[in-house]
């Protein structure tokens, strides 16, 4: 994901926050890219906690929602949105979109990086309900507002295809949360090789 992004935005130099940062995993690679500002915001304590256990060299971490952030005006040059916009509820979409415009400076980059609709994944959340399921309908409207809002300019778009590889039955449905039964899960890994192929959307904007 990190380097994915990198290919089209700078990351070296410039200030950079992650909106929906977790435990900060991917905080860790942006590090290494020596942003000038690096800053993780996530709506959940435990996961700001376990991110400054970490004590990664040069970031900040603040807990927040995405519809109300932590931090000021124009702070930043690039904001990521790591499968954050379609887990929110539809009619608060806009308002997550409004405040990253707010914290970023003018002509800034937000990136958007959303599952797509083909791949074993796909199929998995509907069939499996991992991950809480299909949520077709929530992605369909994060591109919606994406598209619509006004103070942000499409520029690009990259698509690319990932591979998941299924180590054991135990630890998928632990780690993905599949609602099956083990003898579902078991029949579709099977047919799928014990691999999940998924789609990614980069969707890049520009802060008008």
């Amino acid at each position: 994901l990190v380097s994915t992004i990198h290919k089209k935005v700078s990351i070296a130099g410039n200030r950079l926050v992650e909106l929906g940062c977790g435990s900060g995993d991917r905080i860790v690679e942006f590090a290494r890219l020596k942003p000038r500002l690096l800053y993780g915001i996530d709506a959940a304590d435990e996961n700001i906690r376990r991110a400054r256990m970490r004590a990664i060299h040069g970031a900040h971490f603040e807990v927040g929602p995405l519809t109300n952030l932590p931090v000021g005006g124009g702070s930043f040059d690039v904001a990521v949105f790591p499968f954050t916009l379609h887990q929110l509820p539809v009619a608060r979409m806009a308002e997550a979109i409004s405040e990253a415009v707010r914290v970023c400076a003018w002509n800034a980059t937000i990136v958007f990086v959303e599952t797509g609709f083909r791949g074993t994944y796909v199929e998995a959340q509907s069939k499996l309900g991992i991950c809480g399921g299909v949520k077709t309908f929530a992605k369909r409207a994060a591109q919606r507002e994406m598209a619509s809002h006004k103070s942000i300019a499409f520029d690009c778009e990259i698509t690319d295809q990932v591979s998941i590889q299924v180590e054991t039955v135990p630890e998928f449905i632990a780690q993905l949360e599949a609602k099956a039964d083990v003898e579902t899960v078991v029949e579709f890994l099977r047919k799928a090789r014990f691999e999940l192929t998924a789609e990614r959307r980069f969707c890049f904007y520009k802060v008008k």
